[in-house]
């Protein structure tokens, strides 16, 4: 039996319904975490990340209201589904696609900011991923406008892999993509180095080295760019297939945001544990050896008070190394 447009819109419902399922028990537990003022100082540019993470969450149910209001009509009012969604350019296609491409933006703007914190706050280290978004910007309102114009009762479901949709389709995508391969490597580039500086010092802040892989993969955003990797293919074969590919882009493209902030939040990756812990080091430090590889510390100054944590080191000097060079400037917060 050949994938109709109906039934592939059947099957995107159902998993954009279930990644929202997801979706919504890591953004409640962000916002548990928001209202517990964990992680995320008060700051202009936290607020800013706290704002934009709750009006991901609330576009993305939009979009799933919208797609579920969309499937009612096709398959309650009106008689034949598939000439529904045939029209492509209908105003709730659009408005959807409208609200997938805000959400895309402002994930971009998140994992962006992931890189510049872990890059120590250069902006030049974020320079491309920022130009980039500027291209995405623009053949986002491309696709939008180019979409608007199948609409159409006499509209094919085909009109969405035609030339001039296609060129903005697949320029969008690979804006998306570009930006997140590069944010990603700087981010996995990152975090791995920190994890070695760990080893050499004799460090060990994550029990397990599944565990420190996982927080990898899902902090450096691969999971997101494999679906715009299946977006591109649906695209080029002209499947129908690539309306479940879209519908699911649109709650990802919240979760793994949504995730990075919760990590951060947790302080789970190393960046954010030393990054906090920093602000409270001193140059001179006492490290005393305790059972199960825990060490506690002690802050030989009369400027602050014994502090005990998960920081181990069997080399105080490598330790104290690695402590001034990954402190942040000034002693400012992570955000």
């Amino acid at each position: 039996m050949a994938f109709t447009p109906a039934g592939a819109t059947f099957v995107a419902l159902f998993c954009s319904a279930s990644l929202h399922g997801i979706y919504t028990v890591i953004f409640f537990g962000a916002v548990h975490l928001f209202w517990q003022r964990k992680g995320l100082p008060v700051s202009k540019l936290g607020t800013i990340i706290k704002i934009m993470t709750c009006l991901m969450y609330i576009f993305s149910t939009v979009h799933l209201a919208l797609a579920m209001h969309q499937d009612y009509e096709a398959y309650v009012v009106n008689v034949d589904a598939n000439q529904v969604f045939a029209n492509q350019g209908d105003r709730y296609i659009i408005a959807q696609v409208s609200i997938e491409i805000v959400n895309c933006v402002m994930a971009d703007l998140i994992l962006i900011w992931r890189a510049w914190v872990l890059c120590n706050r250069d902006w030049r280290t974020v320079a491309a991923p920022c130009c980039l978004l500027l291209g995405t910007i623009v053949c986002g309102v491309g696709l939008i406008n180019g979409g608007a114009k199948t609409n159409s009762s006499n509209a094919h479901f085909s009109d969405i892999f035609s030339s001039t949709l296609n060129a903005w389709e697949l320029s969008f995508a690979a804006f998306v993509f570009l930006t997140n391969i590069i944010a990603t490597s700087l981010i996995a580039g990152r975090i791995w180095y920190h994890r070695r500086m760990m080893q050499k010092a004799n460090l060990r802040m994550l029990t397990g080295k599944y565990l420190n892989i996982i927080l990898i993969i899902v902090e450096s955003g691969s999971l997101y760019l494999l679906s715009w990797v299946l977006f591109m293919v649906m695209v080029i074969i002209g499947h129908p297939a690539f309306v479940v590919v879209v519908d699911s882009i649109a709650q990802i493209t919240g979760i793994i945001p949504t995730l990075i902030v919760v990590l951060v939040s947790l302080k789970a990756d190393a960046e954010s544990q030393m990054s906090h812990s920093t602000s409270y080091f001193s140059r001179n430090h006492t490290f005393r050896v305790e059972p199960n590889s825990v060490i506690n510390y002690e802050v030989n100054s009369s400027l602050h008070r014994t502090r005990s944590g998960n920081l181990a080191s069997s080399d105080g000097t490598i330790a104290n190394q690695w402590i001034e060079m990954h402190s942040s400037p000034k002693n400012e917060p992570i955000v």
